[in-house]
Parts: structure tokens; C-alpha cells; sequence
């Protein structure tokens, strides 16, 4: 084949090419000598790519339009299940144990166990320019239930740190400015990678962000893909988010809101 396509005509390779994307000396290229290892099933060495939820999710993220006959949320599910489906949550215990004894601010937080909790009269009565107050125009003006998931107590370290990085999304949000829009997550999930990445060792990082790390990847591939009129904004509430999260002392799921 290499042969017949060099006998080709400029024309004729423009057209194999609108075809087949490279012509065949410039794959070879790509392709380099080393061959991989064939087998009789297809695996690698990510686990994440081994994870046919996992890939399911990140790719449906990443390439769907969005419509009105679903929530903007529908794919959360599924994002879930995938993130489930390549946790090792033995070696995710090791990296927060690890953390634990590195950084005594961490350890003295693990060791409160805080919940993030408030009464809604309470948050009612509160006066204008204070946190209550906020929270409460939030939550009158989107109508949202703040806390609907992880509501239980965690049976250990690992359990408490998932269920406040759920927990504090919502009022992240309030405190960090970034709206309740698709920008706004942009920018809360660029912050949230950010500063679990400056705050924590990589290893833990990974271990706690990939919903994070999952919604701030596809999410930017999505609008790269299906919206380009969108990419200026979103770029614009990544780098915000970004520069915020290196510039917090801590991530905001681990501030003392009370």
C-alpha cells in the first residue's frame, strides 16, 4: 500500500487522506518500530482503560450534546458507578494514612470530624453580609437541596473526606463567587483540582479527585468538541478557577463554615 500511495497523484493523496486521516509512511512514523504485545483480550495497563464503566463515562461526558429531555446531571450516575469500578480503596486508606502523619492540619480536621450542617431557620434569621444569609439566597433563589448525598456518618477517614467533598460543593459555590452554571462549574472543579493538588501529596490527590478531575477534563473537551462559541468562557473560568485553587490555604471542603 505504501508503494501505490507514493505512485499517487497530489490530488489522489489529498483524497486518501480526507479518507484515512495520514498516509502510510507518515503512520509508520507515528507508530514507531517497538510493536505491543498482542493478546487474546485487549487490556492495558491503566486500569482506568481497562474499566469499561469508567471509559463508558469519561467518553459520554466528553462527547454528548446536551438536551432538554434530560438534567444537566444525568451523566453523574454513571460517572459514579465508573469512578467505583477502578477504585482500590486499600491503597487509597495507605495515601491517607500517609497524608495523615505528614500534615498535622489535615490530621487535627480528620480528627473533629466537623459536619456541615445548619437549621434553615436559623439561616433565615441571619443578617445580610454573613455566610447564613448567603446560603440562604442560594438556597431560596436555585431551589436545591443542599445535602442529598452522603447523608449518613462516615464509618471512617476516608468515608468523612468523600462525603465533605460532597457535602461543601454547594456552598463553595457561594463563597468563591463562581455561579451555579455550567461556567461556574468549570471554575469550581478547576478550583477543586487545583488545591487538592497543591494541598496534597499526588498520590492522595488522585485518590479523593477523580470526580473532579473527571468533570474538569471532560467538561472542557465537551465544549472543545460540541460548542467552540463556549471555549473562550470556559477557558476563562478554568484559569480563574485554576489561579484560585493555588491560591487557597486549603481546599474549601476542609474550612470550618460554623
Amino acid at each position: 500500500m505504501t508503494d501505490q500511495v507514493q505512485l499517487m497523484s497530489d490530488e489522489a493523496k489529498r483524497v486518501y487522506v480526507r479518507a484515512h486521516g495520514m498516509l502510510p509512511h507518515e503512520v509508520a512514523y507515528m507508530l514507531g518500530e517497538q510493536k505491543p504485545m498482542a493478546g487474546s483480550v485487549l487490556t492495558s495497563t491503566s486500569i482506568f482503560r481497562n474499566s469499561p464503566l469508567f471509559c463508558h463515562a469519561l467518553l459520554n461526558m466528553s462527547l454528548r450534546r446536551a438536551g432538554d429531555d434530560v438534567a444537566i446531571t444525568y451523566d453523574i450516575p454513571d460517572m459514579v458507578r465508573g469512578i467505583a469500578d477502578v477504585q482500590d480503596w486499600a491503597a487509597n486508606t495507605r495515601h491517607l494514612q500517609a497524608e495523615r502523619e505528614k500534615n498535622p492540619e489535615f490530621a487535627a480536621w480528620l480528627d473533629a470530624r466537623k459536619t456541615l450542617t445548619f437549621e434553615r431557620d436559623h439561616i433565615a434569621s441571619c443578617a445580610p453580609g454573613t455566610l447564613g444569609h448567603a446560603v440562604h439566597l442560594f438556597i431560596e433563589a436555585s431551589g436545591l437541596e443542599m445535602f442529598f448525598m452522603r447523608t449518613d456518618p462516615p464509618a471512617n477517614d476516608l468515608e468523612y473526606v468523600h462525603k465533605m467533598m460532597v457535602n461543601a460543593h454547594d456552598i463553595s459555590h457561594i463563597v468563591s463567587g463562581f455561579g451555579v452554571n455550567m461556567a461556574g462549574e468549570h471554575g469550581i472543579n478547576s478550583m477543586t483540582v487545583a488545591s487538592i493538588h497543591k494541598y496534597f501529596s499526588p498520590e492522595f490527590a488522585l485518590a479523593i479527585g477523580k470526580a473532579a478531575d473527571m468533570t474538569c477534563s471532560t467538561f472542557f473537551v465537551n465544549k472543545l468538541y460540541n460548542y467552540p462559541q463556549g471555549v473562550p468562557i470556559v477557558i476563562e473560568a478554568m484559569t480563574l478557577g485554576f489561579a484560585a485553587g493555588q491560591a487557597v490555604k486549603m481546599p474549601l471542603f476542609m474550612v470550618d463554615y460554623d
